[in-house]
């Protein structure tokens, strides 16, 4: 393994920005997530833009966290036994961020009977299960209906007041991935003849039926060609700057072993006494004892 751009993850990706819908789409690209592969990343919060004309450089550090959890701190690496989950999402590793969304889709699906993600049958909770489809989905929250959408507001309202009770503790060991971001125009119009070129012998249908698209063009020139790559097409790249990774690791800065020799140093120097002398002591008393009923008795 290799660091530097010479030696990662190169993608291209055609968008096909004629295909968006006006409202739905208002931005044009891809989002990109970097995270640990035992866990599923949730796109809407944990992923980066990358857009379409750019040639975007996402440089890699790996950073490893491990709490200590019980007596020490409130983590975790269990899901919550009261959200009922699958087996399916219990056997994946544990993230704080989709046991919030679980939580909240668990809600939703209690007052409002529908929930508004794609995830499939991720509770197993029977009563949860009467209301999946003949697809195995949930239904969706109509966003026409008002009843429907006051009732969605309601509860992401009480989620963002902490009124969902949601306890979704930090998990006590997660890998993470933190980068740094570069952009540059791509592709220059020195290099638009050359890419569009390589792609028109591709095999990929989508592709094929985009040049087909653009040769369709009677007033095809150069620059309607740069101007439409620039227009549908990803430039990415994923590389690790470092191959030195960074370790959080919380140990207990008191733990019993320090205490009891804390409590027998503070002992010996302010009473004078040690482990000895208190067994000594506790042979004297056990002598005066046994003498007083030597003395009584006999």
């Amino acid at each position: 393994m290799r660091v530097g751009s010479a030696y990662g993850l190169k993608l291209t990706l055609l968008v096909d920005v004629e295909e968006y819908i006006g409202l739905l789409a208002p931005n044009a690209g891809v989002r990109v997530a970097i995270h640990d592969p035992f866990i599923q990343p949730i796109m809407k919060t944990e992923s980066a833009a990358v857009s379409t004309g750019e040639a975007t450089f996402l440089a890699l550090y790996k950073r490893m966290v491990h709490r200590l959890g019980g007596k020490y701190g409130n983590c975790t690496n269990q899901w919550p036994k009261e959200l009922r989950l699958s087996p399916t999402i219990t056997n994946t590793a544990y993230s704080t961020e989709r046991c919030l969304k679980y939580c909240t889709l668990n809600a939703l699906l209690k007052e409002c009977d529908c929930i508004d993600s794609y995830d499939g049958n991720f509770t197993s909770d029977p009563n949860l299960n009467k209301k999946i489809d003949r697809n195995g989905r949930f239904n969706q929250c109509s966003h026409i209906n008002t009843t429907v959408r006051d009732c969605r507001d309601k509860m992401y309202l009480r989620f963002a007041r902490h009124q969902l009770d949601c306890h979704c503790p930090v998990p006590c060991d997660s890998t993470e991935y933190t980068y740094k971001t570069s952009r540059s125009h791509w592709p220059s119009p020195a290099f638009t003849s050359y890419f569009a070129s390589s792609l028109v012998k591709t095999d990929v249908p989508r592709i094929r039926e985009y040049f087909k698209r653009l040769n369709s063009n009677q007033k095809l020139s150069q620059k309607l060609i740069h101007d439409s790559i620039q227009e549908n097409f990803v430039r990415l790249e994923i590389f690790y700057d470092t191959l030195r990774y960074h370790v959080i690791k919380e140990e207990a800065d008191f733990d019993v072993q320090d205490f009891l020799n804390d409590f027998g140093g503070s002992i010996s120097l302010w009473l004078g006494w040690s482990i000895f002398a208190l067994i000594e002591l506790i042979i004297f008393i056990l002598h005066c004892v046994e003498a007083l009923y030597i003395k009584h008795f006999r």
